[in-house]
């Protein structure tokens, strides 16, 4: 960059607007935030600060300039990188936003007398622009730290709205029930259904994400999924204690069913989160579906939703009657995706079919747990 810069100084126009940064430092401010915004790197506009600085070309006030210009330009950046993400993600974003905008605002009327107390730090102008920024950041953020308070109450006024709260752990079993295992199965039962609730709820948050582009349900999905990843594991570990104890055959065999369901409603939502990534790395790759294409997903992940709250039943409420149904739909649920993989085999790119057709078959997958829940029952496994 130093290299690169060194001939700008023959170059009259160049140096001429390099000496207005200096005098007028809004200018330098917008061109920092304009460099910043076009090369996506606040590093990037303060290296070339310092190596115009190092071949004598600006002078440290405009060197400053730019410097501050390139902290409002990662505001800028950071905006657009969250949209579409959590509450709590646009709240991170807009308090840096504040943050940066504050410090720019009260060091901008006073760069000529901080650019002379910069100077006693170096003979050199790079350096010199260097020590600016190592200085006007931590001065700006241990200032900024004892007024927190008064930013996060700002910060809630200008991005309003209550973050998504997720209950995590366990919420019914209780190893002091171990020793009426009658009851401790009872509460494990529970926990098995409310991990299944937990499941219809990503579903139909995976549904909100692909028709109204809600995509900061995103990270509420993924957090469900390790927190079923979570209840499988203590579920599992309670229902093999109580194994322990003395049980009746049918006891047993309740273990059985209920160690066989939390393990399918797992590994249902481990394809619903590969659904939930999918859909997200389309819109990072630009891949469009049609407006019909979507509904036509989240027909399927309605279809889902029906299956599990079916084989729910049949597992929680003992209902092996209802199994027969969940199978018949399936089936007819695979006969509608064959249907609809042939329908746009010829209308679209090889990328495009890939990603579709990959959401299709965790889908598929995902019923098929369902239908393995609601056999479990059937088969009095």
């Amino acid at each position: 960059m130093k290299k690169g810069a060194y001939p700008l100084r023959e170059i009259p126009l160049a140096l001429s607007l390099f000496e207005q940064f200096g005098e007028i430092p809004l200018l330098g401010i917008l061109a920092g935030a304009l460099f910043t915004g076009i090369t996506s790197s606040n590093s990037a506009t303060t290296s070339l600060a310092v190596a115009l600085g190092a071949s004598n070309v600006i002078t440290l006030p405009a060197g400053i300039a730019l410097i501050l210009g390139a902290n409002i330009g990662t505001c800028l950046l950071e905006l657009v990188a969250v949209i579409g993400m959590s509450l709590n993600a646009k709240r991170a974003a807009a308090a840096q936003v504040v943050i940066n905008f504050l410090g720019v605002m009260v060091i901008s009327p006073f760069i000529s007398p901080f650019a002379k107390l910069i100077a006693l730090t170096s003979q050199n102008v790079s350096r010199q622009i260097a020590n600016s920024h190592t200085v006007f950041n931590l001065a700006s953020s241990f200032t900024l730290l004892f007024l927190s308070g008064l930013i996060v109450c700002l910060v809630k006024k200008l991005v309003p709205g209550q973050p998504i709260r997720i209950k995590r752990g366990t919420q019914y079993i209780d190893p002091k029930l171990l020793g009426i295992p009658h009851i401790a199965l009872i509460s494990a039962t529970k926990e098995v259904k409310r991990a299944g609730k937990i499941l219809l709820s990503m579903l139909d948050q995976v549904k909100q994400v692909l028709l109204k582009n809600k995509n900061d349900l995103l990270e509420v999905i993924y957090t469900n999924e390790n927190q079923i990843d979570f209840l499988n594991e203590e579920i599992s570990r309670y229902l093999t204690l109580i194994s322990e104890r003395e049980l009746d055959d049918r006891a047993s065999e309740r273990i059985a069913q209920l160690l066989h369901g939390i393990s399918d409603i797992e590994r249902a939502s481990d394809h619903l989160n590969k659904v939930a990534e999918q859909i997200e790395a389309k819109g990072k790759k630009r891949i469009i579906f049609s407006s019909q294409a979507r509904r036509e997903i989240a027909s399927f992940l309605t279809d889902s939703s029906y299956l599990f709250k079916k084989s729910l039943d049949t597992l929680i409420l003992e209902k092996p009657e209802q199994a027969s149904e969940v199978s018949d739909r399936l089936q007819e649920i695979r006969n509608r995706q064959r249907e609809l993989k042939a329908k746009y085999a010829h209308r679209w790119t090889q990328e495009k079919r890939e990603v579709f057709s990959q959401i299709l078959h965790n889908l598929e997958r995902i019923g098929n747990h369902a239908d393995n829940i609601a056999q479990i029952v059937v088969s009095g496994f």
